[in-house]
């Protein structure tokens, strides 16, 4: 069976692919770059930034972000570079370096407003020239090398064990998050502050089933002096026949005995529907609890479902005043000045979705 895509369902798919990498990837190796160059030569991690280059440079290839693409190869290229330069040469490489991640997020902040990008002709130039320099330099500095005799003494270990490990190691990084796009999370909130509507709706329903509970145990109470009276009536009539029967048995004719029947089957008709009274008060009053006991724990849950939901769309603000930060070290290097821009409220928590619209 053959399946093929038709251009219209490619370029969304290839949409949301970007808007995943503007969103949540290229953030994280940026990150990590920013991180790593602020160390300086000799405490940077060089793998670290070796592997986030490598992720952008794949992620940017993906999301049809060429310009972005080709920046993150020429940061690996001057990362290799860099590690074989004499100590009066790194300086230079690593302000070329601090360049490159100030323009790839220049250019990320333009594809976020669907801009076209367009990469500085003179960084591009400046980074051509240095890889053109160093090329000539290893030339004519690199030695011949004579050929060495290899002597295998063992045969290698395989390394499927350690490439499992590392795709295992792998999965379970990417399975830790989930990606979910601010439409769905926006359809989340509205349906979670559904749930606060019913939930609300249920704790009114409960608080009048609990005034009628109140009310049924008043009538009840107010009831027993009544089916007290009612007992005591109904015992004494029960023993009537046997104080009447001696003294003139005669008397007591069918008719009496009829009449006393009936009163003694409707006092026993009247003590039953007590019986069943009091039983179904009891059942209410039982009900009525469990039904609180379960609207509190409805209501914990879904105050932590929104408390997490809510939480999932804040993010601190220096999410988007980083943003202008090498935009203002990149104008500041093209017009040749001194800028220090300061962020305060860094750490305030802003809607991510009222961020975006903005």
């Amino acid at each position: 069976m053959k399946f093929e895509l038709d251009e219209i369902t490619l370029a969304e798919m290839t949409k949301e692919a970007r808007q995943c990498f503007l969103d949540e990837d290229a953030p994280e190796y940026i990150c990590v770059l920013n991180t790593e160059i602020e160390k300086g030569y000799e405490n940077a991690n060089f793998t670290e930034l070796l592997r986030a280059a490598h992720s952008l440079k794949g992620g940017a290839g993906i999301a049809q972000l060429f310009s972005i693409m080709e920046l993150s190869h020429s940061f690996e290229d001057i990362l290799a570079i860099i590690q074989k330069l004499p100590n009066s040469r790194t300086e230079e490489a690593w302000v070329l370096l601090e360049f490159i991640v100030n323009e790839i997020t220049i250019l990320l902040h333009q594809a976020e407003g669907d801009e076209e990008i367009f990469v500085d002709a003179k960084l591009l130039k400046k980074l051509a020239d240095f890889i053109d320099s160093y090329s000539a330099t290893a030339t004519n500095i690199i030695p011949e090398k004579k050929p060495q005799n290899i002597e295998v003494k063992s045969e290698p270990e395989p390394v499927n064990n350690s490439i499992n490990s590392a795709n295992y190691q792998e999965d379970s990084l990417s399975s830790s998050n989930l990606r979910i796009s601010l439409e769905r999370l926006e359809l989340m909130t509205n349906e979670v502050e559904e749930l606060l509507v019913i939930r609300e709706r249920l704790r009114l329903r409960q608080q009048q089933l609990s005034q009628v509970t109140r009310k049924i145990r008043s009538i009840s109470r107010q009831l027993e002096p009544i089916q007290e009276q009612v007992q005591n009536f109904y015992n004494q009539l029960a023993i009537a026949p046997a104080s009447i029967a001696p003294q003139n048995q005669q008397e007591f004719d069918s008719l009496e005995l009829e009449r006393y029947t009936e009163i003694h089957i409707s006092l026993q008709t009247f003590q039953e529907l007590m019986l069943q009274f009091q039983e179904n008060y009891a059942d209410l009053k039982f009900i009525n609890q469990d039904v609180s006991d379960n609207l509190d724990g409805l209501e914990t849950n879904v105050d932590s479902l929104y408390g997490n939901v809510t939480q999932s769309r804040l993010v601190p603000f220096r999410t988007i005043g980083q943003r202008f930060l090498p935009q203002v070290q990149s104008l500041a290097y093209r017009c040749n000045k001194s800028v220090n821009l300061l962020i305060e409220g860094e750490e305030v928590l802003i809607d991510k979705i009222l961020l975006e619209q903005l």
